[in-house]
This record gives C-alpha cells, sequence and structure tokens, in this order.
C-alpha cells in the first residue's frame, strides 16, 4: 500500500521532469513542415501532456477519494499556468526569441489540457479506502 501511494505521489514529478528534458531537447529543433500542421501538432502535444500531469497531480493528491473542490481546481489550475509559463521561458531562452502569439496559444492550451486532465481524473471510480 505505501509503495503504491508513493508511486503515485511520485508520478507527477517525473512527468514534469520529462517535460521539462523534452522541451530542452526539441526546443531548438528546425522542421520542414507545414505550419498549420506544426501549429496542429503543437497544441495537441501541449493539451495531451498537460492533460496527463494534471490527471497525475489529481491522483495524486485526491486518489484517497475526495472528490477536489472548487477551490481545489482553481489551484491546480493556476499551478497549471504556472507550469507553463516557466515552459516558455525555458523555450524563449533556449531559441534565444520570443513568439508572443504562440506563447499565448501554449498556455491557453496547457490550461485546457490541464482542466482536461482534472475532469478525466475526477471521473474515475475512487478506490476504496483500507479498513
Amino acid at each position: 500500500m505505501t509503495t503504491n501511494l508513493t508511486l503515485r505521489r511520485l508520478l507527477p514529478f517525473a512527468w514534469l521532469i520529462a517535460l521539462y528534458l523534452v522541451t530542452s531537447l526539441t526546443a531548438t529543433l528546425k522542421t520542414d513542415i507545414d505550419p498549420t500542421l506544426l501549429e496542429f501538432r503543437n497544441v495537441t502535444i501541449h493539451a495531451t501532456a498537460y492533460a496527463i500531469q494534471f490527471a497525475l497531480v489529481a491522483r495524486a493528491v485526491f486518489g484517497g477519494g475526495r472528490r477536489p473542490e472548487r477551490r481545489d481546481t482553481v489551484i491546480l489550475l493556476a499551478t497549471a499556468l504556472m507550469l507553463g509559463v516557466g515552459q516558455e521561458i525555458l523555450q524563449a531562452t533556449l531559441r534565444q526569441h520570443v513568439y508572443p502569439v504562440n506563447s499565448l496559444l501554449d498556455l491557453t492550451v496547457d490550461v485546457a489540457g490541464a482542466a482536461l486532465g482534472l475532469w478525466v481524473a475526477g471521473r474515475r471510480p475512487r478506490e476504496k479506502l483500507a479498513a
């Protein structure tokens, strides 16, 4: 039981490290993909990554059966926004250029992905507490 709880709490950190590592390794890659397709790919990747991140966070925080309250959700979405800002700063630093419109779109998609992840996590059947 303790191992499962520890793993459940460590997974969001492992995912976040992987997310930032991939961002660092791919931020300066050049691609010949059509700009529309490239933007679709970026939106899909950001939304999926943040949905997974915050489904893992919700499972770590609320895995014992407690449903998140509105305040919890607002705090977690604000956290998603802060993580997204950190990721955009990392990308801007590595590229040595800021793309404001793209960054705002990415942040919007990050928070929407996090909301999706929280929603999915809230739909999971609750675990039964040990007696």
